[in-house]
């Protein structure tokens, strides 16, 4: 089998965003699937993709052509039927892999069904994995390898969209801070143009985040109902070297789980935080992070 490289893969992914950040630097081509960032340009690009007497491909963005390569991997929420079959079209002899980076209900356009047939498929999430049939990849690559751990300033730092728990997790600062804890929770609109709440605040860059990360005890990671899967948020945790707090139970079958580090909530009593907070931390990452490169994340999926 073909084994790859950084000159026989291509990804198609959005234009922002952390992990094309990762895969630029490997040195591997990333193209974004469309034309039209702007929100007007979105708009009409949005109508074109709903209305079927309406032309589609004028807004795929053609560099992808003409790529003498061996792989296609593909992230991205917004990526539709009629894209895939028209890249499946283009490389009808190549690898494609479809790659969830969220909860596959998460994703506003395409489920697995949608997806043409031969398009190999993966989530990082158990449950969508057994749910939908779908492959499971494990080994994520985190962007924050070189990211050194700070003396603490926040025992406590979340960010994340609403989602739909934002009281909720409100709720849980206000408790945390009663333990006497200092939280730092940047609760973000779900879209640009959602409804606003009073709470919400602005975005902040990928550097900024982890920036707070460096300097906190622990970050704290409120998953979707039925999520299973290790995501970003633990992967840093365990890059840096600080705990974690997660609602995820299945965390403890993965390999960086460890006892002193990793605090269940709605398992581990909220009261003991405090005192798990002081215990030492265990690094773990030394044992697991081969598991957690690009190289090995590649490995996986283009086996």
């Amino acid at each position: 089998m073909t084994q790859w490289t950084v000159d026989n893969i291509i990804y198609i992914m959005a234009s922002k965003g952390y992990a094309r950040k990762v895969i630029q630097d490997k040195g591997i081509k990333v193209f974004s699937p469309y034309y039209g960032d702007n929100f007007p340009l979105r708009l009409f690009r949005e109508l074109c993709f709903r209305l079927p007497f309406l032309p589609k491909t004028i807004w795929y963005n053609k560099a992808v052509l003409h790529q003498n390569v061996a792989f296609v991997n593909i992230i991205d929420v917004n990526i539709t039927e009629h894209y895939l079959r028209w890249i499946k079209k283009i490389y009808s002899d190549v690898q494609i892999n479809f790659i969830y980076d969220n909860m596959v209900g998460r994703a506003r356009n395409i489920s697995p069904d949608k997806i043409p047939s031969k398009i190999r498929i993966w989530t990082y999430d158990d449950y969508d994995s057994k749910k939908y049939g779908i492959r499971l990849f494990k080994k994520w690559a985190s962007p924050a390898i070189n990211i050194k751990k700070q003396n603490p300033e926040i025992d406590v730092f979340f960010i994340g969209r609403d989602k739909g728990r934002g009281e909720q997790l409100l709720e849980l600062e206000k408790k945390m801070n009663s333990l006497g804890l200092k939280t730092k929770f940047i609760i973000t609109k779900d879209r640009k143009y959602s409804r606003t709440k009073s709470f919400y605040q602005n975005p902040i860059s990928y550097e900024q985040v982890v920036e707070y990360d460096a300097k906190s005890r622990a970050l704290l990671n409120i998953t979707m109902p039925n999520q299973e899967g290790v995501t970003m948020r633990d992967i840093e945790a365990t890059v840096i070297g600080i705990k974690l707090i997660t609602t995820n139970k299945n965390i403890i079958n993965k390999d960086l789980y460890h006892k002193k580090n990793v605090f269940i909530l709605g398992k581990n009593q909220l009261s003991d935080l405090p005192s798990f907070l002081k215990e030492d931390y265990v690094n773990v990452w030394e044992t697991i992070k081969e598991n957690h490169t690009i190289d090995a994340m590649l490995d996986e999926i283009t086996c």
